[in-house]
């Protein structure tokens, strides 16, 4: 079965904000007529369902427009992929945008349908996607994003085509798309229960943070505990050596993170910025060590004061060996030992 008609038998209340939910038809007809409301473009608006344009693509361009300046569509293709298709009607020719956010070319059927309408469509170079879930919210918005396109200028569609392209690509990437699927749901299903779902997921990310930093921390401090204990350590500094391993346990999951967190901001960011796949890496990368790297440099107070005490540990084995190598005795056999003898035979 493929995603498109498992999505047909899914309730959408609460899937609209799970990552890897793929949007059904309902779906998208449901949030694009919200979006539309919401940004006031009903005027001069059509809609053809995702279903009577897979059905009959000829007759759905055809019956659908009803004589509206704009048509909005959105195709799926092969039924696991959605794209965006606008048309605008000045009453002489038609004309439209056409979306791809995986940036692949009009499909052949799609472009040959256009082509016997006498329909001329214009493609922006972009990608916005570069997983297998996210085509439903960036597909919705870049519909409304294009049906808002302002014409009054009079410059040719194909040059608005351009500007239309380079605004898309602000939104690219996979935060882009979640935070979508979050304003979707709060606009399908009311903002509490969006809320009460994304506070569900964050407080189970952080129970699943805390269990992992409190178990390594853990285990760092009992064996820092062990150690300090086997060299003869005090109680007070084998508690400090102990504190700081811990402390440096939970440092480096937390600058884990806080790294996987600053790459993907600085990935989409690349991404928005035009970067090919290569340069955005290597940006999200470097972001990604900077963020982990600061997270380490930050020392605690039971790290300087563990340093102190392997200082002074370092120091004294220097002085002792200085002692060693410098003192006449080093060079002489050892010391004679003193033989316990009767008392009788002591002399007096």
């Amino acid at each position: 079965m493929s995603p498109y008609e498992r999505s047909q038998k899914q309730d959408a209340q609460e899937q609209l904000t799970e990552r890897n939910y793929w949007y059904s038809d309902d779906d998208m007809i449901s949030v694009l007529k919200k979006r539309i409301s919401e940004e006031k473009l009903d005027e001069n608006l059509q809609i053809i369902p995702p279903a009577a344009f897979k059905a009959d693509p000829l007759n759905a361009l055809v019956e659908y427009p009803n004589g509206k300046s704009k048509t909005i569509v959105p195709v799926n293709v092969d039924g696991n992929h959605w794209v965006s298709l606008v048309i605008f009607n000045d009453g002489s020719k038609r004309e439209g945008i056409f979306v791809d956010t995986c940036g692949s070319a009009i499909p052949k059927k799609l472009r040959e349908t256009l082509q016997r309408l006498d329909i001329q469509v214009y493609q922006p170079p972009m990608r916005q996607q570069f997983n297998s879930v996210d085509c439903g919210p960036l597909t919705i918005e870049n519909l409304v994003n294009i049906a808002k396109l302002d014409r009054s200028s009079g410059l040719p569609l194909e040059k608005l085509s351009e500007g239309i392209g380079a605004e898309l690509l602000r939104h690219t990437g996979t935060r882009e798309a979640e935070g979508f699927r979050r304003k979707h749901s709060n606009l399908l299903h009311g903002r509490a229960v969006s809320q009460k779902k994304e506070n569900l997921i964050e407080s189970q990310r952080l129970v699943v943070t805390k269990k992992a930093v409190e178990g390594a921390t853990s285990k760092a401090a009992a064996e820092a505990l062990a150690k300090a204990y086997i060299e003869n350590r005090t109680e007070k500094e084998a508690g400090i050596l102990s504190a700081a391993a811990g402390d440096k346990a939970r440092k480096e999951i937390l600058s884990r993170e806080a790294a996987s967190e600053a790459a993907a901001k600085a990935l989409d960011q690349a991404y928005r910025s035009g970067n090919n796949d290569e340069d955005a890496k290597i940006i999200a990368e470097a972001a990604g060590d900077k963020a982990r790297k600061e997270i380490l440099a930050r020392e605690t107070k039971s790290e300087i004061a563990a340093k102190q005490i392997l200082k002074r540990r370092k120091l004294k084995r220097r002085k002792v060996g200085k002692f060693l190598i410098e003192s006449p005795q080093s060079s002489m056999s050892p010391a004679p030992s003193f033989i316990a003898r009767p008392r009788s035979q002591r002399s007096k």
